[in-house]
């Protein structure tokens, strides 16, 4: 039974952490394909996409890391 809800919880973990960099990779890929370049779509990519993602992934370890001090104490 523990092992299974640490499987799960470090699939969860997993999903939330790599989801934001996942849009962060591909936000990332579309200014560099062109664009950053556009002076409409390159600044919203730049400010409020990967913006997003990063606080998005920031939470996801935050939150990650209060659970496993709480298994630790």
């Amino acid at each position: 039974m523990l092992e299974r809800i640490r499987s799960d919880f470090v699939a969860n973990v997993s999903h939330e952490l790599r989801t934001p960099i996942t849009i962060v990779r591909a936000n990332a890929e579309t200014l560099i394909n062109g664009a950053i370049d556009d002076p409409e779509y390159g600044p919203r990519f730049l400010s409020a996409q990967i913006f997003a993602s990063g606080l998005a992934s920031k939470k996801g370890l935050q939150a990650t890391l209060s659970i496993v001090s709480l298994w630790i104490y």
